[in-house]
């Protein structure tokens, strides 16, 4: 991802930024942005930055990567332009039911994963060793959580979470 310099940039790790390649300007290694959160202030270039992570992640698949985007669209019409892109792996949840229907979906492929890995210690040796049965990447985008959380009744809130919780302390090695 090629990003102007933010303030938001300030909390990334020194080898995700890769190296300046303009003035105000930087490569970001989008494969070491695990379990990423972008915070700043109103104004800040948050959505741009979204946008740039996923136009990047549509350019990689374009090129053969092996990546499905789910995007958890609170503000329901920002990610619209997103539904033009399901063939390519691409897919846009703007509901509570959708919300917790893929999370739930998600927890039990990351399952399933984790028996497959019993003998490969994670989605990159897997891949490696089985190129022709080779899993994809799965990245999980959540435009605005507070207003995903604000947005559900508290039995589906903890329900969102609880799924949220098992995907980020279990999904790294499993490709997610």
């Amino acid at each position: 991802i090629v990003l102007p310099k933010w303030k938001a940039l300030v909390g990334f790790y020194p080898e995700v930024i890769n190296r300046k390649i303009q003035r105000n300007k930087y490569l970001i290694d989008i494969s070491k942005l695990y379990h990423s959160f972008v915070v700043g202030t109103t104004r800040s270039g948050k959505d741009v930055f979204m946008l740039n992570f996923i136009f990047s992640i549509l350019k990689q698949i374009s090129v053969g990567w092996k990546y499905d985007l789910h995007f958890l669209d609170t503000k329901i019409s920002d990610g619209a332009y997103l539904d033009n892109f399901k063939s390519h792996g691409v897919f846009r949840y703007a509901s509570t039911e959708e919300y917790i229907s893929i999370l739930t979906k998600l927890n039990q492929e990351m399952e399933e994963r984790q028996k497959i890995f019993q003998t490969d210690s994670n989605i990159i040796t897997y891949n490696k060793n089985n190129p022709q049965k080779a899993m994809k990447e799965v990245i999980i985008v959540i435009n605005e959580v507070l207003a995903l959380f604000s947005s559900v009744n508290s039995k589906d809130a903890k329900t969102i979470a609880d799924l949220l919780i098992n995907l980020l302390s279990k999904g790294a090695w499993a490709g997610f």
